[in-house]
């Protein structure tokens, strides 16, 4: 894991058990927004680096025409050192759909479409201080959960004894915090995971950038 995200990802735990520790926008025996953690680690996120490029709900098409609607987004983006980290966040469900919608969240965050809407929002004239060259992109999965089995679904990335590999492949970590549900005896948790450079995403951005077709783009 990098160490941006990881010393990130500590000062995130330390201010989101803060603002938990004063408030929870929340129903009682209710589940937080997603953008709440989103927030704090964004928030975290420029206590280390102040500089950095960052954004919340970052809006993209999945349509191939210049006409598509821009109808998904992605959680937000950080922008420091030449790399651009793409984010989602993951609020807590039973162990086999939390799997799955993380699983979904990194292929969101792979999505070609989602490398072609960043090119078009990066190409304007409208940019004083732009972020600048792109030389590696990484997705970033966060979640929080009040469930021992997503923890320790996290921790072996196996899911009822079979190896998740696209999980396995990923840099993780666990941090527990000090609150617990009353009918549970797992402490309230907050996960991450990064992946390695996403290759493909970054050639394609490049490729796009350079005026290549779609089909020298997707080579």
């Amino acid at each position: 894991m990098d160490d941006f995200i990881r010393y990130t990802f500590k000062n995130t735990v330390e201010f989101h058990q803060q603002a938990m520790s004063r408030f929870r926008p929340c129903k009682p025996q209710g589940e937080m927004a997603e953008a709440n953690l989103t927030f704090s680690f964004i928030h975290s996120a420029l206590r280390t680096c102040p500089q950095a490029g960052w954004g919340l709900e970052v809006p993209f098409t999945d349509g191939d025409k210049s006409n598509s609607p821009w109808n998904k987004h992605i959680d937000g983006y950080l922008f420091v050192d030449n790399t651009l980290y793409l984010i989602e966040v993951k609020r807590d469900y039973p162990v086999s759909d939390f799997s799955d919608y993380v699983c979904k969240d990194l292929k969101r965050l792979s999505s070609p479409h989602l490398a072609d809407a960043f090119v078009r929002m990066l190409d304007r004239p409208v940019y004083s201080q732009p972020l600048g060259q792109i030389k590696a992109v990484k997705a970033v999965l966060l979640a929080d959960t009040w469930r021992a089995e997503n923890v320790r679904y996290w921790a072996s990335a196996e899911l009822k004894g079979e190896k998740q590999r696209w999980l396995s492949e990923l840099h993780r970590d666990v941090q527990a915090m000090p609150f617990t549900a009353g009918n549970s005896a797992a402490p309230y948790s907050l996960l991450i995971a990064q992946s390695d450079n996403l290759d493909s995403f970054l050639a394609r951005m490049h490729a796009r950038q350079s005026g290549s077709s779609e089909e020298e783009c997707l080579v």
